[in-house]
């Protein structure tokens, strides 16, 4: 009578001539040794109950790491959309982001057509020659540059910025001075200003020439960008490096944007421009690609 029993390795069923009981040899399944059990011991516990173990397939194996390794990918992709979640644009802002950047080179290639044609750049502000009070911004001087020659033509530059006579242009700001991601579309605030200090693009009524910069102008920011900086376009007013919060971010003291939390839109003097995020510069580093002669 055969032997009916079930390897504990891989529960192989096999069937044995009685007359190998008790003896032990490979199994025809899996090829590990196993005892084959006597007719008494069947008789008292049953051909099913011995003890078995599944083996697991390679494939099997294979498909369960696979399984891991794509949950662990897709929990490290929802990390990092979640880190960059509140400083990267979000989708339905990348185009004014984009637009913003235009504006940026656009102002940037003002002001070296300004240079190219008066020999420096201009100055942050022009100064009454008697009283040496602030006239108008270089957001004025850079008029004819920018293709608005008639603009530029009725502004009187003999009198203040403010004066009754030019009041009239106060609310007729280029689009060019104007981020299409915020929503202040008074007509008169500007979103784009200078630093201005010593060691500084621009330093009061002083002019600074291309033999002045000392720094690579790719790593010199020249133009930064401010939400709701409450500048009037005309004004002779720009951030000044003794009160200047030189970290991005969105409260009042820092250089801020609405492209993100932490990121702000700048122009290098060789006419780039892009997104700057907090977490890749320290504000001693913003601070330094702003100076023209650091070594920076």
């Amino acid at each position: 009578m055969p032997i009916l029993f079930h390897c504990p390795h891989c529960n192989h069923e096999t069937h044995v001539a009685d007359s190998f009981a008790g003896q032990s040899g490979p199994c025809a399944g899996c090829g590990r040794t196993i005892l084959v059990p006597t007719p008494d011991y069947l008789q008292r516990v049953g051909p099913q109950v011995l003890p078995t173990r599944k083996i697991i397939k390679p494939s099997t194996i294979l498909l369960i790491t696979s399984g891991f390794l794509f949950g662990l990918l897709a929990i490290l992709a929802a990390f990092l959309v979640a880190r960059n979640y509140v400083s990267s644009p979000q989708i339905g802002n990348r185009k004014a982001t984009a637009a913003c950047q235009e504006n940026i080179t656009q102002i940037v290639a003002a002001l070296q057509s300004y240079q190219a044609t008066h020999g420096h750049y201009p100055p942050a502000y022009t100064v009454d020659p008697n009283t040496l009070t602030p006239l108008h911004s270089w957001r004025v001087l850079i008029l004819p540059h920018l293709g608005e020659e008639d603009l530029y033509s009725q502004i009187d530059l003999s009198e203040p910025w403010d004066s009754p006579a030019n009041r009239t242009f106060h609310t007729q700001m280029p689009d060019v001075y104007h981020c299409p991601a915020h929503s202040n579309l008074s007509g008169a605030f500007t979103h784009y200003v200078v630093v201005e200090g010593t060691g500084f693009l621009f330093d009061g009524a002083k002019t600074v020439t291309p033999a002045d910069i000392i720094d690579d102008p790719a790593e010199t920011i020249a133009i930064v960008e401010v939400a709701n900086s409450n500048v009037n376009w005309m004004s002779p007013t720009d951030l000044h490096d003794s009160n200047a919060g030189y970290h991005i971010g969105s409260d009042p003291t820092a250089i801020s944007s609405l492209h993100g939390e932490n990121a702000v839109n700048v122009g290098f003097l060789d006419g780039r421009s892009r997104l700057l995020f907090r977490r890749d510069i320290s504000e001693s580093q913003f601070r330094a690609k702003m100076t023209i002669a650091g070594n920076d």
